[in-house]
């Protein structure tokens, strides 16, 4: 039995035509599904689980919210996705801003009516080599954020993490 006989079918089952158009479609799909698994989530390392602190900072509160901010259950939300923490420690002074002067010089005074707070939150997350998650939020300082209570809800700023 010859390999290709005399209508150029391989083994007198299929053409080589058709034969080498397999083999390309089957490598390409494969090529593809290699790339595309190498670059998806799945190959990411899985990090280390344990509490992670974070500080955000929520500039120019009125009294009214510090008094609605308390200890106790809340949740970070960013982009829809949302990370249930506890709120450990809250710490607020008179909210400070740049005012300047009528010679132009520019000073920096406490504003009567505002709070600058430093709220603690702690929560379950996981320590990757190269980022940190509490929940599905991954957490960089600098980041914007909100931070919901039962009361309260504000807008920070992720001054520091501990993990």
């Amino acid at each position: 039995m010859k390999l290709i006989d005399e209508n150029g079918r391989v083994f007198g089952k299929i053409s080589w035509i058709d034969l080498t158009i397999l083999i390309l479609v089957a490598a390409m799909a494969l090529f593809l599904f290699y790339r595309g698994f190498m670059r998806s989530e799945l190959k990411e390392n899985v990090g280390q689980e344990k509490n992670v602190t974070v500080t955000v900072f929520l500039p120019k509160l009125t009294s009214f919210q510090l008094d609605a901010l308390e200890e106790g259950p809340a949740r970070l939300q960013r982009t829809g996705r949302n990370a249930n923490v506890e709120v450990m420690i809250i710490e607020a002074v008179p909210a400070q801003e740049p005012v300047e002067t009528k010679d132009g010089t520019i000073v920096i005074a406490s504003s009567p009516n505002r709070f600058d707070a430093k709220v603690t939150v702690t929560g379950p997350g996981e320590v990757m080599r190269d980022r940190i998650m509490i929940g599905t939020i991954e957490v960089k300082v600098g980041t914007d954020l909100r931070l919901l209570t039962k009361y309260f809800e504000g807008v920070g700023v992720i001054y520091s993490i501990d993990e």
